[in-house]
């Protein structure tokens, strides 16, 4: 289930509720003791009585052991499930939308038998925080994972009217001079930590040439401007 981009009072209905009932929670950390953002968000939902069982997927990618991981943790999830245990896997935003989820899902023993309960997106947490609608009318909306990719960056700003940047921090300074030299310094809206007491807006370009911005943050491109 997805338990949305930071702030626990987003969590749908369902998903509190399934959280107050399951016996086990899964919950995915990006390194061995290291706190899963995803729990921290979902905590307040989850019963008292539930085992919070934390898997570790690596965020960086390598051929052969994410798979392995991606195994193994599916592995481990199917075996609470042979024990008759009711058991929710959580994600940040929706676990259909680039989730450590989805690259595990097809791992599971009957994937087809668990329930997928959607969940906020940060994108549009973003847009409500900023008042900065994604898209109108005909416009078109382009989603884009950025991650290291700088091929990505040119594609990005030229696939739609506008455009949701995730994942920008690694390159947040080449994202500030390619917005300033197609004239966007003021058609873009940075949100990092959305939903959180370190939620941060910012339209000034040199806040993201100056200093690298937090990972989980999204952009929000205009193309034609922000009113």
């Amino acid at each position: 289930m997805g338990v949305g981009p930071g702030d626990p009072e987003l969590l749908t209905l369902k998903a509190a509720r399934v959280l107050s009932q399951v016996d086990a929670v899964v919950c995915p950390s990006s390194a061995k003791g290291k706190s899963s953002f995803a729990l921290e968000i979902a905590r307040i939902h989850i019963g008292k009585d539930a085992q919070i069982i934390e898997m570790t997927f690596p965020m960086e990618y390598e051929e052969g052991l994410m798979e392995s991981c991606w195994r193994e943790c599916a592995s481990g999830i199917d075996k609470l499930l042979e024990q008759g245990m009711d058991v929710a896997f959580i994600t940040l935003g929706d676990p259909m939308l680039y989730s450590t989820y989805i690259n595990m899902m097809g791992y599971l023993g009957e994937p087809g038998a668990a329930e997928i309960i959607p969940g906020v997106n940060s994108f549009s947490l973003a847009a409500a925080r900023t008042r900065v609608p994604l898209a109108m009318g005909e416009q078109t909306l382009s989603i884009v994972p950025l991650g290291k990719n700088e091929n990505r960056i040119e594609c990005a700003l030229e696939s739609a009217d506008n455009i949701v940047i995730m994942k920008p921090s690694a390159l947040s300074g080449q994202l500030a001079r390619e917005f300033s030299s197609r004239g966007l310094e003021g058609s873009f809206v940075l949100a990092s930590m959305c939903g959180t007491q370190s939620e941060e807006i910012s339209r000034d370009i040199e806040r993201l040439s100056a200093k690298r911005v937090p990972y989980l943050s999204t952009i929000i491109v205009k193309k034609g401007g922000i009113k």
